[in-house]
Protein backbone atom coordinates (compact mmCIF):
# COMPACT_ATOMS: atom_id res chain seq x y z
CA UNK A 1 0.00 0.00 0.00
CA UNK A 2 2.99 2.00 0.78
CA UNK A 3 4.41 2.19 -2.61
CA UNK A 4 0.84 2.48 -4.29
CA UNK A 5 -0.08 5.94 -2.18
CA UNK A 6 3.40 7.07 -2.68
CA UNK A 7 3.15 6.52 -6.44
CA UNK A 8 -0.58 6.87 -6.96
CA UNK A 9 -1.00 10.01 -5.27
CA UNK A 10 0.36 12.56 -7.61
CA UNK A 11 -2.76 11.88 -10.06
CA UNK A 12 -5.26 12.32 -7.61
CA UNK A 13 -4.00 16.09 -6.15
CA UNK A 14 -2.82 14.36 -2.71
CA UNK A 15 0.12 16.38 -0.95
CA UNK A 16 3.24 17.73 -3.08
CA UNK A 17 3.22 20.77 -4.82
CA UNK A 18 -0.57 22.96 -5.03
CA UNK A 19 0.14 23.99 -8.87
CA UNK A 20 0.41 19.78 -9.31
CA UNK A 21 -2.37 18.83 -7.59
CA UNK A 22 -4.67 21.82 -9.17
CA UNK A 23 -3.03 20.65 -12.83
CA UNK A 24 -4.03 17.08 -11.85
CA UNK A 25 -7.16 17.84 -10.86
CA UNK A 26 -8.33 19.56 -13.56
CA UNK A 27 -7.28 16.51 -16.02
CA UNK A 28 -9.33 14.23 -13.77
CA UNK A 29 -12.20 16.69 -14.99
CA UNK A 30 -11.12 17.04 -18.15
CA UNK A 31 -11.19 13.20 -18.84
CA UNK A 32 -7.55 12.22 -18.48
CA UNK A 33 -7.64 8.30 -17.32
CA UNK A 34 -9.05 7.50 -13.90
CA UNK A 35 -8.91 3.46 -13.54
CA UNK A 36 -6.23 3.62 -11.27
CA UNK A 37 -7.86 5.43 -8.66
CA UNK A 38 -9.97 2.86 -7.08
CA UNK A 39 -6.82 1.00 -6.63
CA UNK A 40 -5.01 4.69 -4.83
CA UNK A 41 -8.43 4.23 -2.38
CA UNK A 42 -8.29 0.81 -1.52
CA UNK A 43 -3.82 1.20 -0.66
CA UNK A 44 -5.60 4.44 1.39
CA UNK A 45 -7.86 2.50 3.42
CA UNK A 46 -4.82 -0.32 3.90
CA UNK A 47 -3.12 2.13 5.67
CA UNK A 48 -5.31 3.27 7.86
CA UNK A 49 -6.15 6.67 6.31
CA UNK A 50 -10.11 6.32 6.29
CA UNK A 51 -10.87 10.09 5.84
CA UNK A 52 -8.63 11.10 2.76
CA UNK A 53 -9.98 7.41 1.40
CA UNK A 54 -13.53 8.67 1.97
CA UNK A 55 -12.55 11.81 0.80
CA UNK A 56 -10.94 10.24 -2.62
CA UNK A 57 -13.96 7.88 -2.75
CA UNK A 58 -16.40 10.78 -2.89
CA UNK A 59 -14.38 12.69 -5.67
CA UNK A 60 -13.84 9.38 -7.97
CA UNK A 61 -17.70 8.94 -7.22
CA UNK A 62 -18.36 12.88 -8.63
CA UNK A 63 -16.11 12.41 -11.42
CA UNK A 64 -17.41 9.09 -12.46
CA UNK A 65 -21.27 10.60 -12.41
CA UNK A 66 -20.57 13.27 -14.33
CA UNK A 67 -18.47 11.20 -16.80
CA UNK A 68 -21.04 9.13 -16.93
CA UNK A 69 -18.66 6.31 -16.33
CA UNK A 70 -20.20 3.04 -14.21
CA UNK A 71 -17.40 2.66 -11.86
CA UNK A 72 -20.47 1.58 -9.44
CA UNK A 73 -19.11 -2.23 -8.99
CA UNK A 74 -15.79 -0.51 -7.64
CA UNK A 75 -17.02 2.27 -5.89
CA UNK A 76 -19.85 0.06 -3.99
CA UNK A 77 -16.89 -2.45 -2.88
CA UNK A 78 -14.58 0.38 -1.66
CA UNK A 79 -17.47 2.16 0.18
CA UNK A 80 -17.93 -1.67 1.63
CA UNK A 81 -14.31 -1.11 3.17
CA UNK A 82 -15.37 1.61 4.75
CA UNK A 83 -18.09 0.51 6.22
CA UNK A 84 -16.00 -2.55 7.58
CA UNK A 85 -13.39 0.35 8.63
CA UNK A 86 -16.10 1.83 10.43
CA UNK A 87 -17.47 -1.26 12.38
CA UNK A 88 -20.43 -1.59 10.82
CA UNK A 89 -20.28 -5.39 9.16
CA UNK A 90 -23.49 -5.90 8.19
CA UNK A 91 -23.45 -2.92 6.10
CA UNK A 92 -19.85 -4.16 5.15
CA UNK A 93 -21.33 -6.99 3.97
CA UNK A 94 -24.47 -6.18 1.98
CA UNK A 95 -22.43 -3.35 0.39
CA UNK A 96 -19.62 -6.13 -0.58
CA UNK A 97 -22.41 -8.38 -1.85
CA UNK A 98 -24.07 -5.44 -3.84
CA UNK A 99 -20.50 -4.95 -5.33
CA UNK A 100 -20.33 -8.52 -6.49
CA UNK A 101 -23.41 -8.67 -8.00
CA UNK A 102 -22.76 -5.24 -9.93
CA UNK A 103 -19.25 -6.03 -11.63
CA UNK A 104 -20.16 -7.30 -15.42
CA UNK A 105 -17.57 -8.55 -18.16
CA UNK A 106 -16.94 -4.83 -18.80
CA UNK A 107 -14.92 -4.58 -15.31
CA UNK A 108 -11.35 -5.23 -15.23
CA UNK A 109 -10.79 -9.18 -14.15
CA UNK A 110 -8.61 -7.57 -11.28
CA UNK A 111 -11.06 -5.31 -10.15
CA UNK A 112 -13.75 -8.60 -10.00
CA UNK A 113 -11.11 -10.53 -8.27
CA UNK A 114 -11.05 -7.87 -5.61
CA UNK A 115 -14.54 -7.49 -5.14
CA UNK A 116 -15.08 -11.02 -4.07
CA UNK A 117 -11.54 -11.54 -2.68
CA UNK A 118 -12.77 -8.08 -0.38
CA UNK A 119 -16.11 -9.95 0.06
CA UNK A 120 -14.58 -13.29 1.28
CA UNK A 121 -12.06 -11.44 3.58
CA UNK A 122 -15.59 -9.99 5.41
CA UNK A 123 -17.59 -12.77 5.54
CA UNK A 124 -14.78 -14.63 7.01
CA UNK A 125 -14.23 -12.04 9.47
CA UNK A 126 -18.22 -12.31 10.21
CA UNK A 127 -17.75 -15.87 11.11
CA UNK A 128 -19.22 -16.90 7.52
CA UNK A 129 -16.57 -19.99 6.75
CA UNK A 130 -18.61 -21.40 3.23
CA UNK A 131 -19.55 -17.73 2.20
CA UNK A 132 -15.73 -16.72 2.67
CA UNK A 133 -14.53 -19.82 0.57
CA UNK A 134 -16.92 -19.45 -2.11
CA UNK A 135 -15.96 -15.75 -2.27
CA UNK A 136 -12.51 -16.62 -2.45
CA UNK A 137 -12.24 -19.29 -4.80
CA UNK A 138 -14.62 -17.42 -7.31
CA UNK A 139 -11.75 -14.27 -6.84
CA UNK A 140 -8.70 -17.21 -7.55
CA UNK A 141 -10.86 -18.89 -10.57
CA UNK A 142 -10.63 -14.85 -12.53
CA UNK A 143 -6.72 -14.45 -11.15
CA UNK A 144 -6.14 -17.67 -12.89
CA UNK A 145 -7.38 -16.92 -16.30
CA UNK A 146 -4.81 -14.28 -16.13
CA UNK A 147 -2.19 -15.78 -14.59
CA UNK A 148 -1.74 -12.76 -11.74
CA UNK A 149 0.86 -14.63 -9.26
CA UNK A 150 1.42 -11.85 -6.99
CA UNK A 151 -2.36 -11.87 -6.66
CA UNK A 152 -3.48 -15.53 -6.28
CA UNK A 153 -0.49 -15.65 -3.94
CA UNK A 154 -2.07 -13.38 -1.29
CA UNK A 155 -5.43 -15.03 -1.91
CA UNK A 156 -4.00 -18.31 -1.30
CA UNK A 157 -3.17 -17.29 2.36
CA UNK A 158 -6.96 -16.40 2.82
CA UNK A 159 -8.21 -19.48 1.77
CA UNK A 160 -6.20 -21.25 3.37
CA UNK A 161 -7.70 -19.70 6.67
CA UNK A 162 -11.52 -18.95 5.04
CA UNK A 163 -12.76 -22.34 6.11
CA UNK A 164 -10.23 -22.79 9.36
CA UNK A 165 -13.07 -22.70 12.68
CA UNK A 166 -12.47 -19.81 15.19
CA UNK A 167 -10.81 -21.23 18.21
CA UNK A 168 -12.71 -21.15 21.09
CA UNK A 169 -11.83 -20.73 24.63
CA UNK A 170 -11.57 -23.78 26.26
CA UNK A 171 -12.74 -23.58 30.01
CA UNK A 172 -11.35 -26.26 32.02
CA UNK A 173 -13.22 -26.90 35.41
CA UNK A 174 -10.86 -28.43 38.02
Amino acid sequence: PDQVVAHLSPLAGIGGDQQISDAMARGREAGSGIIWWPWLIRALLDRGETATAASQLDDLERVTTARQLDFRARTTGLRALLAARGGDHEQAIALGQEAVALAGPDDPILDRAQLHHTLGQLLAATGDPDGATAQLRAAHQLLDTVQAEPFTERLAADLRTAGQPRRREVRRGR
